[in-house]
């Protein structure tokens, strides 16, 4: 072997050396952007969760606040009503 050979031999191993780590990082990068992404999405996705969750029971909540108050209205009503035909 020359030395020029052996030169291009050492060249071509640092080369693939220096590509191989080159690539792994690469990798490693994208797949880092891959899970904050997803991990991201997923912790966005919670949150909507959550949110239309509390306002369903907000919803259900006013639901029935609304039929005790009318329930409450008419049982008064008739105390009312009661009370009218007694003093009579």
């Amino acid at each position: 072997m020359t030395a020029t050979g052996s030169a291009v031999q050492a060249a071509a191993g640092v080369g693939r050396r220096l590509w191989g780590t080159l690539f792994r990082k690469y990798v490693g990068l994208f797949l880092a952007v891959v899970a904050v992404a997803l991990l991201s999405n997923g912790l966005f996705q919670a949150w909507l969760a959550a949110e239309e969750h509390r306002a369903q029971l907000i919803r259900i909540q006013q639901e029935q606040a609304d039929s005790a108050a009318s329930k409450i209205t008419q049982f008064i009503r008739e105390i009312e009503g009661q009370l009218g035909w007694t003093t009579q």
